[in-house]
């Protein structure tokens, strides 16, 4: 519980060095999955100080598996930083290649609304299909979620250009 004290903390602190309304917005996801977070630990700690008062002579009853909450793995952001080589249009999306240090990974664009432009003016960018003529140094926040079909390790959420 004290950690999420201290990440309420430090968003709220995130907030006065917002440089616009798309870091404002990442700003209060943040704050309100922590508010969720915190709603949750609550709630089960409710729930435990309920059967702790329980007599001992009852048995804890399984809960009712369509009312179990969980972080999905999805909802979990991985990153990799390198340089943008291939943009590969489709009718699907978009297809990124990066190279990295370590490897070079290919990651879907599926919906370009969804997509977080940072480092770059207005809200949208236009890529150019095909390989990349200029070195473009980019960080990218992925779902990590491979998909064989369009031979993709993840579905990007944000784009960060570093030149």
């Amino acid at each position: 519980m004290e950690q999420l004290t201290d990440a309420r903390i430090a968003a709220i602190s995130a907030l006065k060095h917002v440089r616009d309304d798309r870091d404002k917005q990442n700003v209060d996801r943040i704050l309100d999955y922590l508010n969720r977070r915190q709603e949750a630990e609550n709630a089960a700690a409710a729930a435990a100080s309920v059967d702790s008062t329980a007599p001992s002579t009852t048995r804890p009853v399984a809960p009712d598996p369509d009312e179990v909450r969980t972080i999905q793995a999805s909802s979990i952001l991985s990153s990799v930083r390198g340089v943008l080589k291939h943009v590969d249009c489709g009718a699907n999306g978009a297809k990124l290649t990066v190279a990295s240090a370590a490897k070079t990974m290919q990651l879907l664009i599926s919906d370009p609304g969804a997509i977080t432009i940072r480092n770059q003016p207005g809200s949208s960018i236009n890529l150019t299909c095909g390989p990349q003529t200029k070195a473009i140094q980019v960080a990218v926040e992925y779902l990590d979620k491979s998909d064989t079909k369009t031979g993709t390790l993840g579905e990007v959420r944000a784009l960060e250009f570093l030149n």
